[in-house]
Order: structure tokens, then C-alpha cells, then sequence
């Protein structure tokens, strides 16, 4: 088996080519689960799952989505023109509300010198 099909370049940027050698990995690693599971099945009887279910928690298994071109991507503008200027303008206070805490005012913090000696201009005030 060539090593390569498992190459899963996850720590290059994500673009149409390294989305699909990363699928590509992914569907290699399902053909060699399954055939080493079938060799389990023919030797023990038990397919590996069953044995392992002791040593090994379960994980979710997660797949590279597709890629989406950049294009594709919800617009602001074209979900403005889907919504409406109303419903967009109503967007937007929401998420404004969600990221501003009201209850904590804004107070400006006064730096106090801790380093040197004063200058001039700071004894003044």
C-alpha cells in the first residue's frame, strides 16, 4: 500500500487541493479500517470494535466538509438584499447587543508612573 494516500496536509491553508487530499486521506484510512476489521473477523471472529471496546473511548469520527469556494459564502450584501434593509439593520443590533456588556461602563483608567523620575509636564496636572 502507498503510503501517500495518507497524506493529510491539515497544516497547510485550506484550499480546494488540499481539501481534497485530505478526503482523498480520509477515504484511504476507511479502506484500511475496513480491510484490517475484516482480517480481524476472519482470524479471531470478533471484528475490532468489539475487542476494543475496553482500551479505547469512543470518538466521534469527523470528515473534511467540501470545499465551498470563497464566492460561494454568504454575502452580507446579498443576505442584506434577502432580509431586507430592516431585517439586516435588526442582524446587526442583535449581534451588537450579544458583544457589548451594557452593565459595565467604559471608565478611562488613569497611568500612573512607576518608572523613572516625573517630568515637568507630569507634575503640572
Amino acid at each position: 500500500m502507498d503510503l501517500r494516500l495518507f497524506n493529510y496536509p491539515s497544516d497547510k491553508p485550506r484550499t480546494a487541493a488540499t481539501t481534497a487530499k485530505m478526503r482523498s486521506a480520509e477515504q484511504a484510512l476507511d479502506v484500511f479500517w475496513e480491510k484490517l476489521n475484516e482480517h480481524f473477523i476472519l482470524k479471531i471472529g470478533k471484528s475490532l470494535q468489539t475487542l476494543e471496546v475496553n482500551y479505547f473511548q469512543h470518538r466521534d469520527i469527523q470528515i473534511t466538509p467540501l470545499w465551498v469556494p470563497v464566492e460561494e459564502i454568504r454575502d452580507d450584501s446579498k443576505f442584506a438584499d434577502s432580509v431586507g434593509i430592516p431585517g439586516a439593520l435588526a442582524t446587526l443590533v442583535e449581534r451588537t447587543e450579544r458583544t457589548v456588556e451594557e452593565s459595565k461602563p467604559l471608565v478611562a483608567r488613569e497611568k500612573i508612573k512607576t518608572r523613572g523620575h516625573p517630568t515637568q509636564h507630569s507634575l503640572e496636572q
